[in-house]
């Protein structure tokens, strides 16, 4: 028999694996936007500026698709008319 605090230890670590995948999902997006990006040809071009990504910017962020600037005009933009949320601080590049 399986004692309750045993429950509450196998039910915190699945709300854990799952916060944790939540989490993951929309960094796995943009690396499936990254790969689509190469399979056509464009990556390493800015989406909004063209202009080349520095290579070590793309080392770091593999899946950069803006610069800082034209990243901060688009979530003001969105952010203005309700279409985006910006992510916390420390999760921007």
């Amino acid at each position: 028999m399986v004692e309750l605090r045993d429950s509450h230890q196998i039910q915190s670590k699945g709300e854990d694996c799952v916060e944790s995948t939540r989490n993951r999902i929309p960094v796995l997006k943009q690396i499936r936007e990254a790969l689509d990006l190469i399979e056509n040809g464009s990556y390493g071009m800015y989406i909004d500026c063209d202009e080349n990504i520095p290579q070590k910017r793309l080392e770091i962020y593999p899946y950069a698709v803006r610069c800082a600037a034209c990243q901060e005009k688009y979530e003001k933009d969105f952010v203005k008319i309700g279409i985006y949320s910006a992510p916390p601080a420390e999760k921007r590049f």
